[in-house]
């Protein structure tokens, strides 16, 4: 979906350029990048949406992000370390 939306955006971002380069094919050149605009930050807002949908599915990367942690951690009792006690 996420590819979808992005060709979704290059289309409309280059109807945009369109209205630019040749202004004198649209009636309301200004209304027609108004509305353009306005889909495109639409499409990017779902695009940003569904990357902090994907971040939160994703345990390990909403807990280096959430925690900015180093996320391996000894869990076997040889690995941890010990004080050494003087005999």
């Amino acid at each position: 979906m996420n590819a979808e939306i992005q060709r979704r955006i290059d289309e409309l971002d280059s109807f945009l350029s369109i209205t630019v380069i040749h202004p004198e094919r649209f009636d309301n050149v200004e209304k027609v990048r108004e509305w353009l605009e306005s889909e495109i930050a639409q499409l990017e807002a779902e695009q940003l949406a569904e990357l902090e949908a994907e971040k939160d599915k994703s345990r390990l990367a909403g807990r280096l992000v959430e925690k900015q942690t180093n996320i391996i951690r000894p869990i076997i009792p040889q690995w941890r370390p010990v004080e050494k006690e003087n005999n």
